[in-house]
């Protein structure tokens, strides 16, 4: 926030003179979102503010009772209970803790001592971490994409190239062995083909006298 409304302007000169104000279709969504961020935890206020709001509670009450109900019927709970004041006070405190806290860090990093980095390699620290925002895509990359990646070209190499050119290869294979066959029979030669004639001749004449015919 102190380096966007309080930071000094960084941007190139030619930059700046295409800037524009973004069009009404644009800034009326933004409007509408913004006015919902403002006033959306006005739906659910704890009591311990001037008794608190429950719209959202009172909304969803035929799904709470539901989960209720499942929750008492499996013998999780045996009464579903509403949180404590005491537990709400705590939340509150810390997380307009946590809040005060990184404000005023801010404030003092950035407008006090100015400490702005200007370049990556000069972040540091925590910040690191907060700009490599926790570091989720280097996790996601090493956890999913790069053994996603070495999966498939474990099957380009072993599947693709055993089963499924070894698949096609080998039909192809066994229809040349056939066709060596049954060229040799194929000769060209009329003698050789009657040759053929008369032993089939033979054959049907076996097959006919074994059976009776």
């Amino acid at each position: 926030m102190f380096l966007t409304f309080y930071g000094k302007e960084r941007i190139d000169h030619h930059v700046k003179e295409h800037l524009h104000e973004s069009p009404l279709s644009i800034t009326f969504p933004l409007i509408i979102l913004s006015v919902g961020a403002a006033l959306a935890g006005l739906l659910q206020v704890p009591h311990i503010f001037f008794g608190g709001t429950h719209i959202l509670t009172d909304y969803f009450r035929p799904i709470f009772e539901s989960g209720e109900n499942s929750i008492k019927s499996w013998g999780i709970v045996k009464e579903p209970h509403d949180i404590s004041t005491s537990l709400e006070v705590t939340l509150v405190i810390i997380s307009v803790g946590v809040a005060a806290i990184g404000i005023a860090l801010s404030y003092f990093l950035f407008q006090v001592k100015k400490t702005v980095p200007t370049t990556d390699d000069k972040i540091l620290g925590f910040s690191k971490i907060l700009y490599n925002k926790y570091y989720i895509d280097e996790i996601y990359e090493m956890s999913i994409i790069k053994p996603l990646i070495r999966l498939s070209e474990w099957l380009a190499r072993a599947f693709d190239k055993i089963v499924i050119d070894g698949f096609v290869v080998g039909i192809g294979k066994v229809f040349l062995f056939l066709s060596s066959i049954f060229r040799k029979i194929q000769t060209g030669f009329v003698g050789d083909y009657a040759f053929s004639i008369v032993i089939g001749a033979i054959i049907i004449l076996l097959y006919l006298t074994l059976n009776g015919a």
